[in-house]
């Protein structure tokens, strides 16, 4: 019998937000961004986190109304009644970029 993991998330995300670097402890690089998920539900906005070398390239590369395909585990927490969404990717694919992007 295979073994599957009912908490493994993969689907196509929009950025809502500039990812933010942070660095945690003995020089790990952490960085999250919220996104909006692509279907519809009671909770659409979710919390992406990524770790490592991955989480710098989410910062050079993703900005924010990018669409990604993005692979992860999903955590789920309940604050004051709202559930909170949060993927730790392990795996980011770009499907639509924004090309106009200007950081001024």
């Amino acid at each position: 019998m295979p073994n599957i993991n009912i908490n493994y998330f993969g689907g196509i995300v929009k950025v809502l937000e500039d990812p933010i670097p942070k660095l945690v402890a003995s020089n790990m690089t952490r960085t999250d961004c919220r996104v909006q998920l692509s279907q519809v539900r009671t909770n659409q906005i979710a919390r992406l986190v990524f770790w490592g070398n991955l989480a710098r390239d989410v910062v050079d590369y993703y900005k924010s109304n990018d669409y990604l395909l993005v692979e992860g585990y999903i955590r789920l927490s309940k604050h004051l009644n709202l559930t909170q969404v949060e993927i730790t990717v392990s795996k980011v694919y770009p499907l639509l970029l924004n090309l106009n992007y200007n950081p001024s």
